[in-house]
């Protein structure tokens, strides 16, 4: 009997250890992710915030051209959209999935999700991201997980490269 408590208890102790390890490394990459998206947002608000400056002096200036100032509200709306779709791709993939049920996701979606969060970084680091065309496909997966691995695959590839002279990485289908 002792021994079945004792094997119990150690049943449980490694069980507990695992999820330990899980959540580490889940907030290991979160803290990754969140990092990525820090470079994701700063450039487009640093360019919010210049070309807002910018429509205010030509505001107050006297002949103002009205397409100037179109050119930058436009270019800031464009900004903003780039950065709501950043957010919201942080937001699918930093949420823990192991939960969620499989269900049919675009493949374009996933793809562009992941690159959404990483793009930025891998421009600051003169990285050129090869993409070939991708195909209209559906998977059955947990949409979720599925971006995590890949988001993972390419932080993995940017290490990998980070040293050399030309950093490329590829995607193919």
């Amino acid at each position: 009997k002792r021994a079945n408590e004792l094997a119990e208890l150690k049943s449980k102790q490694l069980n507990d250890t695992q999820l330990q390890l899980i959540n580490s490394a889940r907030l290991s990459s979160l803290g990754m992710m969140a990092s990525g998206v820090a470079h994701e947002i700063n450039n487009p608000l640093t360019i919010i915030s210049g070309r807002a400056r910018l429509i205010s002096k030509l505001a107050e200036m006297p002949n103002t051209d009205i397409n100037k100032l179109k050119d930058y509200a436009e270019n800031i709306i464009a900004t903003v959209d780039k950065v709501t779709k950043v957010v919201k791709s942080m937001r699918l993939l930093a949420r823990d999935g192991t939960r969620d049920g499989f269900r049919l996701v675009s493949l374009e979606n996933i793809i562009n999700s992941a690159l959404d969060v990483s793009r930025e970084k891998l421009k600051n680091n003169n990285v050129n991201i090869q993409l070939d065309p991708i195909p209209e496909l559906q998977i059955k997966c947990r949409e979720v997980q599925l971006g995590q691995v890949l988001i993972n695959l390419i932080n993995n590839s940017f290490d990998a490269i980070a040293t050399l002279n030309e950093k490329w990485i590829q995607i193919k289908f």
